[in-house]
């Protein structure tokens, strides 16, 4: 078992609790206090002691370790755990990215007013346009009144419903057959915040029936 995993399993609330930091500190401050005023008497004449100083020293001497052990180093656990999640997050990232923009079927993203928010470069491709121009256009400034409608209503519905449709499309602006499949992406809290949509090229499978 490595040190990390170690701490995260006699610390699993402190590294991962902020709340719980702060109640070891506080506790760790008043165990010192104490400890002080009950040991610095014995050890020490009163005369001796120059109060404020001796006091302050000690209670460094005392708190330190403890802070240590139970709040920096769950701490600093948890901050490599962070940064480790966030280099396989970007890594993911880029593995889907590069898988996207390889497909020859065209991905894009939507929102709910039917923007486009990002198209790989196949779909860029289909729709006649070049990197950075689908910026703020919307589905209709791209397809005819029919076509937009009917997007639309789909749309709407895994808005709806959080649910994925799969659906049929014949494109009047292609002139081809599509199979549209429209995705959810959901926020941690599964409300809805975009659609992916995958259209794939059926139109060749469809005439050798």
């Amino acid at each position: 078992m490595t040190d990390q995993e170690s701490t995260k399993e006699i610390y699993p609330k402190l590294s991962q609790e902020p709340a719980f930091f702060l109640l070891i500190i506080i506790l760790a401050i008043f165990l010192g206090e104490i400890i002080i005023m009950m040991v610095l008497p014995r050890l020490i004449p009163s005369y001796m002691i120059n109060g404020s100083v001796i006091d302050a020293i000690l209670l460094v001497i005392i708190v330190t370790p403890i802070l240590f052990l139970f709040s920096f180093r769950p701490l600093q656990s948890h901050i490599k755990e962070l940064k480790r999640m966030q280099k396989e997050l970007l890594r993911g990232e880029e593995r889907y990215r590069s898988l996207v923009e390889s497909s020859d079927d065209s991905i894009y993203l939507v929102d709910k007013d039917y923007k486009y928010l990002f198209m790989n470069t196949k779909h860029q491709s289909r729709m006649g346009l070049s990197e950075g121009e689908c910026e703020d256009l919307l589905y209709g400034d791209l397809h005819s009144p029919e076509d937009t409608k009917e997007f639309e209503i789909i749309i709407d519905k895994v808005f709806e419903t959080g649910n994925s449709i799969k659906q049929e499309h014949k494109s009047h602006r292609d002139n081809r057959y599509f199979l549209r499949t429209f995705s959810p992406i959901k926020d941690p809290f599964g409300v809805v915040e975009a659609i992916t949509v995958i259209s794939k090229d059926v139109t060749d499978l469809k005439s050798h029936r």
